[in-house]
């Protein structure tokens, strides 16, 4: 498999991991309180800052592994 197809192989796997890790923390949780109809808490807005910072954490892993695309 040649260099360019690798980076890119990589660098969609890492922004499926920031797709997975938004899907899970911060659709569920909004989606959870949309439905139950509770009130936010503290643990529920913290679950939802740490897992929309990891979602923009590996999608900027996945953009940086572009940089090493070679020409």
């Amino acid at each position: 498999m040649k260099h360019n197809e690798k980076v890119k192989l990589y660098s969609a796997y890492m922004n499926g991991c920031a797709i997975a890790f938004f899907a899970v923390g911060c659709l569920g949780v909004a989606g959870s309180m949309l439905l139950s109809l509770e009130p936010m808490t503290f643990e529920k807005g913290l679950a939802y800052v740490v897992f929309f910072g990891g979602s923009v954490a590996w999608h900027l892993v996945g953009r940086r592994a572009l940089n090493g695309l070679q020409e």
